[in-house]
């Protein structure tokens, strides 16, 4: 166990999650960005000096991996888009600085950087899963990202990381994706704006400003809620920033303090951990790209492919009370559920 980083305080089974099992809660967080000296100070937070290389998990007091520092993989060109893993990143760190430099700044919740993001989403009242709506005059620039072959290299390694190390939420989210995509096949199409591939249906890309402090490229304390409460979302760092003096993740329901390199990848539950950055200095340059999946279109599927409004008024009503009582503890239990799927640290796979 001599790469993994135990946290003996935590239990994931304590997490702050929605009843029907689906996302996480809603909370309220304080808009915060602490340089490295300030969150040390807190007590009870630990410094991990990652190398952002070495792969490392990360374990509850139930011996669960519930998050990874991912590190990156050998420099050799990528079964699909032949790109040395360095290239793919030069390659997606000159294109999101391309793009998101023509594009304006709005403000977002999730911290001062420049935010877009694209993918499939479903929830806030949609009848169905759907491609999220652009800005018409801000296609073509995002349409950019969603042929470059450098993202699409991350976001494979990033894949291969949640099936390598939890290979049974994998199989099941991946299952639920599938017959998304064959009810509505156009959510299948990345170049229109739909699933990136793999596992994730959705890509956030976050520009900080070197000029402007203010609008670094970091991110306040908050959770994703509305992803995937039982899933991973991944993190992969870019920029020119000294991971020694900045830019770290900040796990605050853990109590760590992560080194975070540009070009490392981190996966967590974003949904239900706490998480945020420490500051970077002044005149340097943080980005990142961060590939998730909504907790929704699980939902969906779940109905059927059906709203939770047609479900209950079609297929719940023609339900015997046996069948509804089953469903109902179904519902009761998929967190319960969802945890026994999760894989547990074991000796073989330190060098997967």
């Amino acid at each position: 166990m001599k790469n993994t980083i135990c946290i003996d305080e935590y239990d994931l089974e304590t997490a702050p999650i929605t009843t029907p099992g689906w996302i996480g809660r809603t909370l309220d967080f304080s808009h915060i960005i602490p340089t490295l000296a300030e969150v040390l100070a807190i007590p009870g937070m630990r410094l991990i000096e990652w190398d952002g290389v070495t792969t490392r998990p990360i374990l509850d007091a139930s011996n669960r991996i519930i998050a990874l520092l991912g590190g990156r993989p050998a420099d050799q060109p990528g079964k699909q888009t032949g790109l040395s893993f360095s290239g793919a990143l030069s390659m997606a760190s000159a294109t999101l600085r391309r793009v998101m430099d023509a594009l304006p700044f709005h403000s977002h919740r999730r911290g001062p950087c420049k935010e877009r993001t694209m993918g499939v989403s479903y929830g806030g009242g949609q009848t169905e899963p759907s491609i999220l709506r652009q800005r018409p005059e801000e296609v073509p620039f995002l349409q950019e990202t969603l042929s470059c072959p450098g993202l699409a290299r991350i976001a494979q390694w990033a894949d291969f990381l949640f099936r390598t190390y939890q290979p049974d939420i994998y199989r099941v989210c991946m299952d639920s994706l599938r017959t998304l995509v064959t009810t509505i096949p156009h959510l299948d199409d990345p170049f229109t704006g739909g699933i990136p591939g793999g596992f994730w249906a959705g890509r956030t890309l976050n520009r900080g400003s070197r000029a402007n402090h203010a609008h670094q490229g970091v991110t306040w304390p908050h959770t994703d809620q509305g992803n995937l409460a039982w899933a991973w979302c991944a993190v992969t760092a870019l920029g020119d920033f000294d991971p020694v003096f900045g830019g770290h993740l900040i796990l605050w329901d853990l109590g760590l303090v992560i080194r975070f390199p540009p070009g490392a990848t981190i996966l967590l539950p974003s949904a239900l951990l706490t998480h945020s950055n420490v500051a970077v200095r002044e005149g340097e340059e943080r980005d990142s790209v961060v590939h998730f999946t909504a907790g929704g279109l699980f939902r969906y599927v779940n109905n059927g492919c059906k709203t939770d409004k047609v479900f209950m008024e079609e297929d719940y009503k023609r339900m015997s009370g046996e069948e509804q009582q089953r469903w109902h503890a179904e519902r009761r239990t998929r967190w319960e559920n969802a945890l026994a799927l999760m894989k547990k640290w074991q000796p073989d796979l330190e060098d997967a």
